[in-house]
């Protein structure tokens, strides 16, 4: 049976997934340290997050 999507995105996917996950870990702890640093969490900053 021959899949569907390319191999090489399937073999791909777990580096994205790990980088997207580290990206993720890596802004959360940014927002933590902002937070304790004081309260300099404004709106921009937690659209930050999202972008």
């Amino acid at each position: 049976m021959v899949p569907s999507t390319p191999i090489n995105s399937v073999v791909n996917l777990p580096k994205e997934i790990f980088q997207a996950q580290n990206q993720l870990s890596e802004k959360l702890m940014k927002l933590a340290a902002e937070e304790k640093v004081g309260p300099v969490a404004k709106s921009e900053r937690l659209l930050d997050i999202y972008c």
